[in-house]
């Protein structure tokens, strides 16, 4: 689907969900509270796929390989205890 610039971009940040397209369960077709910021709330086929296949917001960043070290030491500054 390279049709513009944008729809490859929409085609590139797709997320599909690992459920039968033929299913009536609701809840994993609607947004949860947590994809705020992250999944596009508007972006989403027609037909059986709606829902099921959701989009990257446009400014959603992906990181990946990034060290978990200054996030640990940034919480044990605040108190946090570590759990083992």
């Amino acid at each position: 689907n390279r049709y513009t610039f944008a729809s490859t971009l929409s085609h590139l940040r797709r997320c599909n969900t690992p459920i039968g397209r033929d299913g009536k369960i609701a809840k994993p077709r609607q947004l949860h509270n947590t994809h705020w910021g992250m999944v596009c709330p508007a972006e989403t086929p027609e037909g059986q796929a709606c829902g099921l296949v959701k989009n990257l917001a446009l400014m959603a960043n992906v990181s990946t390989g990034s060290s978990s070290a200054p996030i640990q030491d940034f919480l044990q500054e605040w108190g946090m205890e570590e759990l083992e």
